[in-house]
């Protein structure tokens, strides 16, 4: 006998039609229970309201009932501060940039940590405003005390920086934003900068200052 294929006075014959509804019946069934068992999450949210026209829209479907808390855990605290930052996911991950320049990756299923760093602060104040973004590969962090840094995603390691965009007292506080090769970065005192999304002074975009 050839599997997949029943014989009848000596011929062999194509499952018949109710076969056919049984097998796929029975495939239905098991992709059924492998979503039913298989944690998922919804697509990248790479920068601050999801994309670099801050749309805050997403095509997955959200819980309509029944939404329970996945997982949680804790980052640090100091005073009022915490956690003053949006998280961004990519590559599976949920990246949070916490007080005083503490970074933490997280597995974005499990909440179990991937990797951490501290960064460090030169600022009067402890409490971080500007929400990362991730493109390349890279997890673009700007600080309160006006430095900006590529992270590799993957392991934490530095890719570039810090480069100094200010005196620790200007407070880059906006969201970071990437696009086709950029990131963009603003002040609490209405200064932007634009600067290469690759290694500063060598990338085809050189980077750029305030202005």
């Amino acid at each position: 006998m050839v599997k997949g294929l029943i014989f009848r006075y000596g011929r062999a014959n194509p499952i018949g039609r109710r076969g056919r509804g049984v097998l796929t019946a029975l495939i239905l069934a098991f992709l059924a229970l492998g979503l039913a068992f298989s944690p998922a999450y919804g697509g990248d949210w790479s920068q601050f309201q999801r994309d670099e026209v801050r749309s805050g829209q997403t095509p997955d479907p959200g819980p309509v009932s029944g939404a329970v808390k996945a997982w949680k855990v804790f980052t640090a605290s100091a005073g009022c501060s915490g956690i003053d930052t949006a998280p961004v996911i990519a590559e599976g991950r949920a990246f949070v940039l916490a007080i005083a320049g503490k970074v933490f990756a997280f597995d974005a299923l499990s909440g179990g940590l991937i990797w951490s760093r501290n960064l460090g602060t030169n600022a009067p104040f402890t409490f971080e405003l500007s929400t990362p973004a991730y493109g390349e590969g890279k997890l673009f962090v700007a600080q309160q005390d006006g430095r900006v840094w590529a992270l590799d995603a993957g392991t934490g390691d530095t890719v570039w920086g810090p480069v100094p965009l200010g005196a620790p007292a200007d407070q880059l506080n906006t969201p970071v934003t990437y696009h086709s090769g950029r990131i963009y970065v603003g002040s609490a005192f209405g200064r932007k900068a634009v600067m290469s999304a690759g290694t500063p002074g060598t990338a085809s975009v050189p980077t750029r200052r305030f202005f």
